[in-house]
């Protein structure tokens, strides 16, 4: 079923699997152009930066929309044949998954063009995480293809989650500049702060972004830079030599 979801969607087709390849692409440009020419968000090489997270979650749109869909797509073939519920979900998950292996081409380029290699020491991360991704996907695709068998609004629901969840997600901005924002004295987001952190899939972009970037929040307008610790002033004191070093769970 995965080999027919790709050959429908890009049935008669004249670039075919390139488009694969295209979306992102063109994806990256737009959100380059906005953020980076005319906001001015000052994150180097953030075509790399924004990729990384472009990656995952075009995957996990894709595949959780196609899967919300799918058992009711294929509702005559699942009246007529006997085989597990399961398998449209799948079918979908397997297309976005090969679509992911094209667009990790365009990835490829990028960091060729920019001279730019991926952290080696955190490339090996990335197998867990491409993993926890698809069992979260897949989870949650079988669930929302179940109520969208009861509840038809569940499809055009989940595209408006989608959106939402999208900018709730560190991809075009630094995780870092949500954490220094709520950590300000008299902070009124730090209940909100909690509910972002509960985010799935902000675990799964910023280990791509630490594996194929380098960071995963680097140096942007706000001027903060991801460091390998940072110091807790001294009872009494300030700030400095005298404070301790605590590991950041940021970089």
């Amino acid at each position: 079923m995965t080999r027919k979801e790709l050959r429908v969607q890009y049935k008669d087709s004249v670039l075919g699997f390139l488009w694969s390849m295209l979306n992102p692409g063109i994806t990256m440009i737009v959100y380059f152009v906005v953020f980076q020419l005319i906001l001015k968000n000052g994150i180097p090489r953030f075509a790399i930066y924004l990729m990384s997270g472009i990656l995952v979650w075009n995957f996990f749109s894709t595949a959780l929309s196609g899967a919300c869909g799918s058992v009711v797509a294929n509702g005559n073939i699942i009246k007529k044949v006997a085989f597990p519920r399961e398998i449209p979900v799948l079918a979908q998950i397997g297309s976005a998954l090969t679509q992911l292996g094209f667009q990790s081409i365009v990835m490829a380029i990028f960091l060729i063009a920019f001279r730019r290699g991926p952290a080696i020491e955190y490339v090996p991360l990335l197998i867990p995480a491409v993993l926890t991704l698809v069992a979260l996907t897949t989870a949650l695709g079988i669930l929302f293809a179940a109520l969208n068998v009861r509840l038809r609004d569940m499809q055009h629901l989940l595209g408006v989650a989608l959106n939402v969840w999208f900018w709730a997600t560190p991809i075009v901005y630094q995780y870092r500049l949500v954490y220094d924002r709520v950590s300000l004295p008299g902070s009124h987001f730090k209940s909100l702060f909690i509910l972002y952190r509960l985010n799935p899939v902000t675990p799964i972009v910023l280990t791509f972004q630490r594996a194929l970037y380098g960071v995963t929040s680097p140096k942007g307008r706000a001027g903060h830079w991801c460091t390998s610790s940072r110091t807790t002033p001294a009872r009494g004191g300030t700030s400095g030599s005298s404070g301790r070093s605590w590991p950041s769970p940021l970089c």
